[in-house]
């Protein structure tokens, strides 16, 4: 009995897949399941009508047969099946229809996320349970519902007969449960029945009707399970073929992973399956998919960390990580077989379901270590046969087979990529090479006549590249080269082409032109990329440049690539001979270079218009001038001078080398002129940093072997902002300079902090402060601290420093008292030419003065004294006498306050004394707690006093007409 109902409960549950649309869980038309069920009806002829219900199941929303208009009431019509929550068993009644009694029954029909979908109810014919043959003595079989003893329906005269058929009273019974339903089988009899049974018939026969009860229970106990399990292998048997198929589609090991676990679990009775691999250079295992038949123990399984690691008690123990380690499939295992996994079902208490387990460790072809593990998990301790085994065996191998095709195809891509990298681009670059580049230019071609539109073709080579391997070797000119190669397409745009032929040669392809303006742009675009800063790994920094020759397709008739490229290095042959009067670095092929036009300045420069003027610099100590500077101007024909920031713009490199020249060649010839009248002066020559070479070197040796002038006398002046300083061939240029016999300097120092880096390094002699700092003194009084600064350090290097920029006496004084050794600046004399510098010479002005001399002055002066008193304090507070220090009168700014004529008791004065009381209790603190050093109240007082001496001198300029403002 309970096999029969068993049997049309899974038939019902089979039918699912052919109601439902898979994917979308929707009823299919009445007609497609209509014709699903005749061809099901035509195999199950027990299976006599169908009908389909709502989720809610209290409607039904298709049947085989005509329905009762009554409406059904799930709780009332149906009880749940105890242990199967989706089976539904309903109340026995009479068909009229088939004149029989009928049992309802339902099945719940849930989705792969476990969401319902409906239910499948079905009649089942009491009559289906075949004949039941009982002598004539037996009065009945009553089947009775447990726990109440409700009659449910009577076997009775070779028929089932309703639950409320009379029975005369029974001398005996035997109650047999139906197993899995709430049943129970009452067979009865009567006394004269078992009288005549025992005693005349069956007393005789009882020991083999015993024997033969036994066997027939047993026989149907292991029919029962042969059965099962041969239906689960099918299933299996299904769900491999089904996986195959799948897998040797998949592309991507993720899909095949995830595809493999749903199926098993959708079209097998296993109630989970994941699949871990091993995570690189750890010792866990990582689930990367997992399907289960609930979603809390997918959840659970995914959190899962299995190790490799046998001592990791319980993830190392685990089942996979046995097969993982062991490279054998493992299990079935229960919980009562392994410590580890009670330890992780007590973790997690959605595992519990869990009764078997297996394990199956999958190989690449070739593979020694198990690339991943696939685990299959059940709700039955018995799930797991021999067969199943074999069938989930070659099922984990079908997964190999599938990773190792999809591992070949991933290598012959990689291979081919590869190949096709080796062909058609620059190993170096990455760049296309010369092959690439011939496929591209007739594309090109074609697409150009196609279109009717120019196509440029230049040839690109680099000036100056020789030099950087010869300087910095050949790894150095590959990293100019790699950098170049990643610069030039980012220059052009994404329609263009750029390849590298070998050596420091481009081809470029511009297309789609309308003129050689849009060309033009272009190559403009490309010559800022190309000269733009090359940082090497070294730390060095270059420049290069490049001559371009340029071909416009089509041109003419009967052009082929070759021919172009061919009339492009044409081109750029005559683009590279003219490159020093050039417009462009590039040159058209058929056309003359263009000639870069003269500028005035050049053409005043060509013509002689060149003087040479000379700014006296100070010895600030001596108070006397001690040299000159050698300023170049320009003088036009309508007698106008030209300063260098006017005429410096318009002259190219090669201008330099020669302004220098002349500059210098004119400097040597007029120091013997001074000589000669007695002033004995040195003279320092701006030297352009584009214009140090080797050649530069050969010209100023033999300049100084031809004249009369001791070398020593000669400062070559190199500017600190340009990136010369940081090139290593700079140091090797500046060595061989000074090899001559020269003094160095280098000016403008704070315009750029590079070279102060590099300061140790740079065999100079002296240091020109950046003007820029000195000339606006008098509007931040604050530089002064940069002076001091500057001061220290080339006091420290053991060089000289020259303070250019001194305008004013202000300045002038502040500088001064701040301890300047050599100053430059109109409030000494401004730029002179040499007669008027000889006038100059002999009628120089006294600077022999007390300084501070000024407001400015005293603000410097204060400065000085504070950070000599701090000093000296920090260092021993006991060299300092107390009472000394609190009295202001005592401190020299007190006597300069009184000589610039501050009033006594005045708002500075008050001041100036608050601060000798600060730093006097500073002292005194010192003395009695040296960890003490919390100088923030003097440091309020110095600025209180500073900024009023500021403020003094700046409304004192006001009332002169000179008013400054604190920017």
């Amino acid at each position: 009995m309970a096999v029969s109902i068993n049997a049309r409960f899974h038939d019902l549950a089979f039918l699912k897949n052919a109601f439902f649309a898979e994917g979308t869980g929707r009823l299919l038309p009445s007609a497609q399941v209509l014709s699903a069920f005749a061809a099901f009806q035509h195999t199950h002829p027990a299976v006599s009508a169908i009908n389909i219900q709502d989720p809610s199941g209290d409607r039904i929303v298709w049947s085989s047969v005509k329905q009762s208009a009554r409406p059904i009431t799930p709780d009332k019509d149906f009880s749940p099946l105890p242990g199967y929550p989706d089976r539904f068993l309903g109340r026995v009644a009479y068909a009229q229809r088939t004149h029989a009694w009928v049992l309802t029954m339902r099945q719940r029909i849930r989705d792969n996320e476990g969401h319902v979908l409906g239910f499948i109810g079905s009649p089942f014919l009491l009559a289906n349970l075949g004949m039941i043959h009982t002598p004539p003595e037996l009065q009945s079989v009553v089947v009775m519902l447990r726990p109440h003893g409700q009659v449910v329906s009577v076997w009775k005269d070779g028929r089932w007969t309703p639950p409320d058929t009379l029975l005369a009273p029974f001398a005996g019974e035997v109650v047999v449960p139906v197993p899995g339903y709430p049943w129970d089988l009452h067979v009865q009899w009567t006394a004269a029945a078992l009288n005549h049974a025992f005693w005349q018939v069956e007393r005789t026969r009882l020991p083999i009707f015993l024997m033969g009860l036994f066997f027939i229970a047993g026989m149907g106990t292991l029919t029962r399970r042969l059965l099962r399990r041969l239906l689960r292998l099918r299933q299996y048997q299904a769900a491999a073929v089904l996986a195959q198929q799948d897998l040797l589609r998949q592309n991507d090991p993720k899909v095949m992973y995830q595809r493999l676990v749903e199926v098993v679990v959708e079209q097998t009775e296993a109630i989970g399956a994941y699949i871990a691999v091993p995570e690189a250079g750890s010792e866990w295992l990582r689930v990367v998919a997992a399907s289960a038949d609930a979603p809390y123990l997918r959840q659970a399984m995914e959190q899962l960390t299995p190790s490799k690691d046998p001592a990791h008690f319980p993830y190392g123990n685990m089942v996979p990580s046995l097969a993982f380690r062991e490279k054998t499939p493992q299990g079935p295992v229960s919980p009562g077989q392994s410590p580890a996994m009670t330890a992780v079902q007590r973790q997690q208490a959605p595992l519990s379901r869990i009764r078997s387990v297996m394990a199956y460790p999958v190989f690449l072809c070739e593979e020694r270590e198990p690339t991943a593990v696939l685990v299959i998990e059940s709700d039955s301790s018995r799930h797991f046969t021999l067969s199943l085994q074999r069938l989930l065996g070659q099922l984990a191998v079908t997964l190999g087979l599938a990773l190792t095709q999809w591992r070949h195809h991933r290598e012959l891509i990689e291979k081919d990529a590869e190949i096709q990298q080796m062909a058609f681009y620059d190993d170096l670059t990455a760049l296309p090479n010369r092959r690439f580049l011939e496929i591209q230019m007739e594309q090109d071609m074609a697409r150009a006549e196609r279109h009717n539109r120019l196509l440029a073709v230049c040839m690109l080579d680099l000036d100056g590249f020789k030099p950087i391997n010869d300087t910095y070797g050949h790894e150095a000119g590959d990293e100019v080269l790699v950098a170049l190669g990643k610069r030039l397409p980012e220059a052009l745009r994404k329609s263009d082409f750029v390849a590298r032929l070998g050596g420091d040669e481009f081809v470029l392809l511009v297309e789609d032109l309308a003129d050689l303006g849009d060309l033009t742009q272009t190559l403009k675009k490309v010559e800022d990329t190309i000269a733009a800063p090359i940082r090497l790994s070294n730390g060095e920094t270059i420049r290069i440049g490049a001559s371009m020759g340029i071909f416009l397709y089509p041109f003419g008739d009967g052009e082929t690539a070759d021919q172009l490229l061919r009339w492009s290095d044409q081109a750029l042959y005559e683009s590279k001979a003219h490159k020093a009067d050039r417009e462009h670095p590039w040159a058209l092929f058929g056309e003359e270079v263009r000639k870069a036009q003269r500028t005035p300045a050049q053409h005043l420069l060509d013509a002689g218009a060149l003087e040479v003027w000379y700014q006296p610099i100070l010895d600030n100590r001596a108070r006397k001038v001690v040299g000159v500077e050698a300023l170049a101007r320009l003088r036009d024909a309508e007698g106008k001078i030209w300063p260098p920031a006017e005429f410096l713009p318009q002259l190219r490199d090669a201008d330099f080398f020669d302004l220098s020249k002349k500059v210098f060649a004119q400097a040597l010839a007029d120091l013997p002129i001074l000589d000669a009248q007695g002033w004995s002066l040195w003279v320092s020559v701006n030297v352009d940093p584009r214009s140090v070479s080797e050649a530069c070197i050969a010209c100023l040796r033999e300049m100084i072997t031809l004249g009369t002038v001791d070398p020593s006398r000669i400062t070559l002046e190199i500017l600190e902002g340009s990136d010369f300083l940081e090139q290593q061939a700079a140091l090797e240029h500046l060595l061989e300079i000074k090899a001559l016999g020269v003094r160095l300097a280098l000016d403008d120092v704070g315009s750029a902090y590079a070279s102060l880096l590099r300061l140790k390094d740079l065999p100079i002699d002296e240091i020109k402060l950046d003007q820029a700092f000195v000339r606006t003194l008098e509007k931040r009084p604050q530089d002064l601290h940069f002076v001091g600064a500057t001061q220290d350090l080339a006091s420290g290097m053991g060089v000289n420093l020259v303070v250019e920029g001194v305008e004013t006496d202000d300045i002038f004084d502040a500088v001064t008292v701040m301890g300047a050794p050599l100053l430059q600046g109109y409030a000494i004399a401004k730029p002179l030419p040499l007669a008027e510098l000889q006038e100059f010479l002999q009628h120089t002005p006294s600077h022999h003065r007390r300084h501070p001399t000024g407001l400015l002055g005293l603000y410097a002066a204060q400065l000085a004294n504070h950070s000599a008193l701090k000093k000296a304090i920090r260092q021993n507070p006991r060299l300092v006498d107390y009472m000394t220090l609190v009295d202001a009168t005592t401190c020299p700014i007190h006597d300069d306050m009184r000589r610039l004529g501050v009033d006594d008791g005045g708002p500075l004065d008050q001041l100036h004394q608050e601060y000798h009381r600060a730093i006097a209790v500073m002292d005194a603190l010192l003395i009695s707690s040296p960890a003490n050093d919390d100088w923030s109240a003097v440091e309020r007082a110095e600025k209180a006093l500073e900024q009023a001496i500021i403020e003094a001198f700046w409304k004192s300029k006001a009332e002169d007409g000179n008013p400054l403002s604190s920017g």
